[in-house]
């Protein structure tokens, strides 16, 4: 049988009709591939949206590893000494968090200037790396317990020591939690 035979034998109605058949069979077919490969891309987006949030979400309780409330802006504590050792806590979480290594940390005690004003404050010197600074800052002011930099001291490196000493001046405010 030649092509042209099916045609005379067919019709042309014939011909169409096999054609519109053969389209009805096939289109679903290339809807539903359609429609799965967009649903695996979905998914794929719904997976990193879903890291994200949990990076987020981690990063909104910095201060859960200290002892601090998650989510408290504030240094809670009974005493204004519990509240300057979780603060104390807090700032070593961000700067080990950051490459950074404490060398030493002093909470201010409160004259009668300070008294009432209801901040904590902690001097610390720190040796860190460069790229390091820009993360512990971004870290000690958007995470919680709410920080205040005050003031920050930058010596550029000496010697065969690629590390940068900072003088970093953080306050946070103390709510009383009797």
């Amino acid at each position: 049988m030649k092509p042209g035979d099916l045609v005379k034998t067919v019709g042309p109605r014939g011909l169409l009709a096999i054609g519109a058949y053969v389209a009805a069979a096939v289109l679903p077919l290339v809807v539903a591939a359609s429609a799965l490969s967009g649903l695996g891309d979905a998914y794929g987006a719904y997976g990193a949206a879903r890291e994200r949030l949990a990076a987020l979400e981690a990063r909104a309780r910095p201060g859960a590893a200290s002892g601090e409330t998650p989510g408290s802006p504030f240094l809670d504590g009974p005493t204004i000494t519990v509240a300057g050792a979780g603060l104390q806590r807090r700032v070593a979480a961000a700067a080990a968090e950051a490459g950074a290594v404490v060398l030493s940390s002093q909470v201010d005690l409160q004259d009668e200037s300070q008294a009432n004003d209801g901040f904590v404050r902690l001097s610390a010197s720190l040796e860190a790396a460069q790229e390091a600074i820009q993360p512990l800052l971004h870290d000690l002011e958007t995470g919680l317990p709410l920080l205040f930099v005050e003031q920050i001291v930058v010596q550029a490196p000496n010697g065969a020591s690629q590390k940068m000493r900072v003088q970093l001046d953080v306050a946070g405010q103390w709510r009383d939690k009797h």
